[in-house]
């Protein structure tokens, strides 16, 4: 059966002045478990103490209860006393009845009556609480950071100017990360590469800092203080602690059409390649999907290319590197992997996937245009009739010019139902497309078995000219 021992305090007139402290302690006496509850004008002061130890001794108490400021202010005070006088710490409990009771409320009535309920829950819970003590556990002194981009690059920093070791785990071949690629940076437009190409060769001259680039982390086990941690290294063929950046191997590969995935495949690069020219660690790094070489290893041929092993006079090139599997410990992670584009297809509203229909229907209207205005000087050049060359030069103007009304209703007519909306005006859109293009058909008909379609035609666009 557990003995609690409950002691209000006043807070001189902090508690006191709107919380009956006198009744909190006669009804919490009342409370099972209780075997001795009052109230002192300062609890935390010497005398206060000397009362708790006291009795703590006297009554063969196993819990106590402080009803009195906020934890954060006095819980270690009242746990050291609860500890000199014989009791496990951690059977103490703190009860907020000023900042959560007295400083909010004016009501006395009201205020007494959340104190005793604040009172009754700390009493519950100073019953289930286990004596607990205090122990340690060693760490492991050593941090990981796993993303080498700016947030990373400033963790790592940041870690080893206190004095700890820390690596950095980049799945890229190098660091720097999206913030290597902009130009500007919101909202002072500073220059991107300005702000985090320095960082990168700082952590890359730090003592403390150890860079796994081409790395990824592939199992975490342990907990806080010691975590044990497979990164998982991926072939570069390159080796990072022979290669000087030269660039000697880039003259000389010959495949130059490798996609820049550094420039999102804008442009191309060789099939051994440096990411671009401020990159940590500067190491080059080889393509195996594109080298000629690796292609030919594959096919069981080992006299194909091979220039840039041949150009490094440092003898880097290491086309036999094998992905390796390594396992350190640490006793922190900072978790600092970055962001990814997020496609916009799946936003109707912006009608993204309206585009490729657009593309379609232009690509449609410049195709049929380029062919009939062909058609037109081939009969341009070779019908002896002038009156049936300007026929069907006026029906391929009629022709170009309703197509293109094909194709602006048409666009107008997906942008409504990408969207879902308008959906009346969409089906009088399609209908509209719909009678353009049978208008197309027959003014070709038209112009195909009648010698009068000079007029037909010349109407339709003198029509069209004026709408």
């Amino acid at each position: 059966m557990e003995r609690i021992g409950v002691f209000v305090c006043h807070c001189g007139t902090n508690i006191a002045g709107t919380v009956d402290v006198a009744k909190v302690a006669e009804e919490l006496g009342k409370v099972d478990g209780v075997v001795y509850s009052t109230h002192y004008t300062y609890m935390c002061s010497s005398a206060g103490q000397k009362m708790i130890e006291d009795h703590i001794k006297d009554d063969k108490l196993t819990g106590v209860v402080l009803c009195s400021c906020s934890p954060r202010m006095h819980e270690k005070t009242f746990r050291s006393c609860a500890e000199r006088a014989g009791l496990n710490p951690y059977k103490v409990e703190v009860a907020n009845i000023r900042e959560q009771t007295s400083w909010v409320m004016k009501d006395m009535e009201q205020a007494t009556e959340k104190a005793i309920a604040l009172g009754k829950a700390a009493i519950a819970k100073t019953i289930l609480d286990t004596p607990l003590i205090a122990g340690e556990t060693p760490m492991t002194k050593r941090a990981l950071v796993i993303g080498g981009g700016i947030a990373g690059i400033t963790a790592a920093l940041d870690i080893a100017d206190a004095g700890f070791p820390v690596d950095i785990v980049e799945k890229d071949y190098t660091v720097g990360g999206k913030m290597a690629k902009l130009d500007k940076t919101f909202p002072t437009l500073d220059c991107a590469s300005c702000i985090v190409t320095p960082k990168m060769t700082e952590i890359s001259q730090n003592p403390n800092i150890r860079i796994l680039s081409a790395s990824e982390v592939c199992r975490v086990s342990g907990y806080i203080g010691n975590f044990e941690i497979d990164i998982k290294r991926h072939p570069r063929y390159v080796d990072e602690t022979k290669c000087t950046g030269c660039g000697a191997c880039i003259e000389k590969c010959p495949n130059k059409k490798v996609p820049n995935a550094f420039n999102l495949g804008l442009n191309n690069r060789k099939a051994i390649d440096i990411p671009f020219a401020q990159a940590v660690p500067k190491v080059a790094n080889i393509d195996a999907n594109y080298c000629l070489h690796m292609k030919g290893l594959a096919n069981g041929k080992d006299n194909v290319c091979g220039f840039c092993e041949k150009a490094c006079a440092a003898g880097a090139i290491k086309f036999d590197q094998k992905e390796e599997i390594i396992t350190e410990k640490y006793g922190a992670i900072i978790v600092a992997t970055g962001y990814n584009h997020i496609s916009l297809e799946k936003f109707d509203e912006y009608a993204y996937r309206a585009q490729t229909l657009y593309l379609l229907l232009n690509l449609n209207v410049s195709v049929t245009h380029l062919v009939l205005q062909t058609v037109t000087f081939s009969a341009l050049q070779t019908e002896k009739s002038l009156r049936l060359s300007y026929s069907f030069s006026v029906s391929v103007r009629a022709v170009h010019l309703i197509l293109q009304r094909v194709t602006s209703t048409a666009q107008r007519s997906v942008v409504c139902i990408l969207q879902n909306t308008q959906s009346l005006h969409a089906i009088i859109i399609l209908i509209q497309t719909v009678m353009y293009s049978i208008l197309t058909f027959v003014l070709l008909v038209n112009f195909l078995m009648s010698s009068t379609a000079v007029q037909l035609n010349s109407m339709v666009f003198i029509t069209l000219k004026v709408r």
